[in-house]
């Protein structure tokens, strides 16, 4: 199974690959989820943006821990580092 949280490093290297068993994100249907959860990062994402709290999503997913809630959020962060967007102007 992909790890998410290092999936370069999980290729090249054995100890990295031994680090990334713990992760607790995996690939799930193509999209990075918590493991053991079935619930993806971008729909984590999607309830903190509706205005959910931390506590509030706890509640709702009991399988879901904290620790597991947080390593979504760092995965997202770690994801937009580095992009840019360019404003493109065109004439017609």
């Amino acid at each position: 199974m992909l790890c998410v949280h290092h999936l370069v490093q999980c290729a090249e290297a054995t100890s990295e690959a031994a680090q990334c068993d713990r992760s607790p994100l995996r690939i799930l249907g193509g999209k990075p989820s918590v493991r053991d959860t079935r619930l993806h990062v971008e729909f984590l994402l999607e309830l903190a943006a509706r205005g959910a709290t931390e506590d509030q999503i706890l509640a709702r997913y009991p399988q879901l821990t904290p620790a597991g809630l947080g390593a979504a959020f760092r995965y997202a962060a770690d994801a937009l580092k580095g992009e840019h967007v360019w404003e493109l102007k065109t004439t017609s």
